[in-house]
């Protein structure tokens, strides 16, 4: 069920879309070639989710970036709030359905 949403969601794009077709190639750093900054992001989103999501991977060309963008997830998500974790998931997966992000 969910595969077929993703195809009827990718020819939705391809049909209104097709400029979108092009994407562009990031040489990603992986998780076994990270040092420094982009080490330590990694092991910590490892011990966050147990795996490091390719978001991390995209912004580990710019360590400063990544840190600093981890430091906002952070606070947003875990940070203190009258807002429930579930209810900032659900803002985040808004905001990505309104972005038309289907990561």
């Amino acid at each position: 069920m969910v595969a077929m949403g993703v195809a009827a969601s990718t020819l939705w794009c391809i049909y209104f879309w097709p400029e979108q077709l092009i994407m562009a190639y990031i040489d990603l750093i992986t998780p076994e070639k990270a040092d420094g900054i982009v080490a330590v992001e990694y092991e910590k989103g490892i011990r966050r989710s147990g795996r490091v999501y390719n978001i991390l991977k995209v912004m580990s060309r710019s360590p400063q970036a990544l840190q600093a963008s981890m430091r906002m997830y952070i606070a947003v998500m875990f940070g203190e709030s009258d807002l429930s974790r579930a209810q900032r998931e659900m803002l985040a997966t808004v905001v990505s359905w309104s972005n038309d992000c289907f990561y």
